[in-house]
């Protein structure tokens, strides 16, 4: 699955759109839409928390073990 597929399987889950997505980002759709295709060069780490955010979710750093190492607070990153 490529990075584009994943993120727009995140927002889906969501029940989210591509289109409702490129709102929350003030970006018209098409170049909303460019920048989620090209997602692994495109995307700050600005970016994808915010997504997550929109998405219910929590970026963070996870052991080879599965615990939570530190989560990303989200107030830190997005303005």
């Amino acid at each position: 699955m490529s990075c584009f597929e994943k993120m727009k399987f995140l927002a889906t889950r969501k029940g989210i759109s591509q289109k409702e997505m490129s709102v929350y980002f003030k970006m018209p759709y098409k170049s909303f839409n460019n920048k989620l295709r090209a997602c692994k060069t495109r995307f700050s780490l600005q970016d994808l928390i915010k997504y997550a955010e929109i998405c219910g979710l929590k970026i963070a750093f996870i052991d080879t073990e599965g615990r939570i190492v530190e989560e990303l607070p989200n107030e830190d990153f997005i303005k």
